[in-house]
């Protein structure tokens, strides 16, 4: 039985790629020397470092910093699990690939959230759509962390699915949106942000400071939670409370760094604090006991279950009916198999991306290709190229896994193997150069797909958001 299924889902996966071939035959894809330029598709924080660093050094610093009026600590809570990235559309993507039961569980769960917050199918989706026009047309990427019992747990065993806004990256420039402007765009939108608590004064870091020598071994989180609220100068509430979703074992909390950024001091906390306010006043509207999008649905509270595939699927119901039918054999395709299908039913089309290494180019060498076109390039390009060049003088492990669309849209990964890597590049930067990212995909432009007006030179001087300075749990 369980080689049977293997062998419906393989065939199901060739039978997409011969279609897919065809696709991108008729259309004539773009070879090596038709791509003329790079732009940024979705990207995360570049990898922080903590090891060999004193610690007690950091805390001075960040204090002398908080005193001296030129910002504040922001603490936020770890969760337990993978990331997600979204561009808009259907441009979903995991920390190194796309088109894989991560993106496929991670978009169920997106879409599923805002049935959730606004409890209403068509509003719902208005929103899900206006969210995503923005995303696009604003050149962003939202970064989630996902949470789901059924595709591998870092920690304990979450009480339910949900997922977490984690950060805003404006790709434009390229930058990172500071606390102010993530909590207002997640609230604009309702989207899910993490548990937030802003230190703005020596006192209050001096106590957070204690806190956390004192439950980083020991600390769960409805204790710290309470604690750090009870110490902090503003506190912004997720919509997903950790106890309730992630239950009660703390992987552990960030604190770091933020820059006023200019702003005096007293404008920026009372931004914090209204934003603060709001948070409450969504929580309130969409308490922690408010049932999940299948849930509401699966009560016919809302529109009929045949027609919504989408929201009446529990991915825990889906883990548990592979499970009995197949075994463990092969389950997190399967499950994603599954999702693909109800998503497929959902839409009236679907995006399809193939990856195939008989097409893959050599990226290293089409980078030193495009730079030296000199003045020909644009300042995205050229940055993108130059990552991808240092990397390969450095000698540096690095995939380059290349995805190509129906519509002969063609992408990368910069995928990089191993951790000290981020390091040793971060030494070498020089103050003009991109930073080389977690989540790094980028989009290869032929003269066939041309790239969209990229941003001047002014705003591609290295310009970044100041939260180089972390202590973690």
């Amino acid at each position: 039985m369980i080689q049977s299924s293997e062998n419906a889902s393989h065939r199901k996966r060739d039978r997409e790629i011969d279609e897919l071939h065809d696709i991108l035959n008729d259309g004539h894809p773009a070879r090596a020397d038709q791509i003329q330029s790079f732009s940024l598709e979705a990207i995360f924080h570049p990898k922080f470092d903590n090891e060999n660093r004193q610690t007690q050094s950091i805390r001075n610093q960040m204090k002398w910093k908080v005193d001296t009026g030129e910002g504040y600590l922001e603490v936020s809570l770890k969760h337990s699990g993978y990331l997600l990235l979204w561009s808009g559309g259907q441009h979903y993507y995991s920390k190194n690939s796309t088109g894989t039961a991560f993106t496929s569980v991670g978009e169920l769960l997106l879409r599923q959230h805002f049935f959730r917050a606004w409890y209403s199918m068509n509003t719902s989706e208005n929103h899900y759509q206006e969210c995503s026009e923005f995303l696009e047309k604003n050149r962003l990427t939202l970064a989630f962390e996902v949470v789901t019992a059924v595709l591998g747990q870092h920690g304990d065993l979450p009480k339910k699915d949900f997922l977490i806004l984690t950060a805003v990256a404006d790709k434009s420039v390229p930058r990172f949106y500071g606390t102010v402007e993530v909590l207002e765009f997640a609230q604009r939108y309702r989207l899910p942000h993490n548990d937030l608590w802003m230190h703005a004064t020596l006192s209050s870091v001096e106590s957070l400071f204690s806190l956390y020598d004192t439950i980083r071994e020991t600390g769960l989180a409805g204790n710290t939670i309470r604690a750090l609220t009870s110490i902090s100068d503003a506190h912004a509430s997720s919509i997903y409370p950790h106890v309730n979703f992630q239950g009660e074992i703390l992987e552990g909390v960030v604190i770091r760094y933020v820059s006023f950024e200019g702003t005096e001091s007293g404008k920026y906390m009372e931004k914090l604090h209204n934003l603060d306010i709001t948070s409450t006043e969504i929580l309130k509207a969409i308490p922690h006991d408010t049932p999940m999008a299948f849930e509401i649905m699966r009560k016919g509270m809302d529109v009929c279950l045949s027609k919504n595939h989408l929201m009446c699927t529990s991915i825990r119901d889906v883990y548990d009916n592979c499970v009995s039918k197949d075994g463990y054999d092969n389950l997190t395709t399967r499950v994603g198999d599954v999702i693909d299908d109800i998503l497929k039913k959902t839409d009236s089309s679907r995006r399809i991306t193939f990856r195939n290494p008989e097409r893959e180019l050599n990226v290293p060498k089409l980078a030193t290709s495009v730079l030296r076109k000199k003045s020909n390039i644009d300042d995205e390009t050229r940055c993108i190229a130059s990552v991808i060049v240092k990397l390969d003088e450095m000698n540096a492990i690095v995939r380059y896994p290349v995805f190509q669309e129906q519509n002969g849209r063609i992408f990368c990964t910069i995928h990089v193997l191993h951790d000290k890597t981020f390091l040793s590049y971060q030494k070498k930067m020089a103050a003009h150069d991109m930073d080389l990212y977690r989540g790094f995909f980028i989009e290869l432009n032929s003269n066939q797909h041309v790239k969209t007006p990229t941003p001047t030179v002014n705003q591609y001087d290295n310009t970044k958001t100041q939260v180089n300075n972390h202590v973690g749990i």
